[in-house]
């Protein structure tokens, strides 16, 4: 069974976009999921085989809103272990 760690939708303490606050909301969200899953790329080289990163939508009650995650499929690989604890 894969886990899924759910990184966020942006680098901690960053500004982000707000659901029911900002305007265009979905679009900004996406766009700030896809610049941060490149900037973890870029900083920590692209993920090994058995994990990935890739939008993860959340329901709210105030509405839909996506993150970033790592789905891990091979959680006994040392190479998916250290990438995981990195990112």
């Amino acid at each position: 069974m894969p886990n899924i760690i759910d990184i966020g939708g942006a680098p901690a303490n960053e500004d982000c976009a707000q659901l029911g606050q900002t305007p265009d909301f979905q679009r900004v969200n996406t766009f700030e999921v896809f610049a941060y899953k490149l900037a973890i790329i870029a900083r920590h080289g692209m993920p090994p085989t058995g994990c990935k990163l890739a939008p993860h939508t959340n329901r709210h009650d105030f509405g839909v809103y996506t993150t970033l995650a790592l789905h891990i499929q091979d959680e006994d690989d040392h190479a998916v272990e250290a990438y995981a604890e990195a990112v």
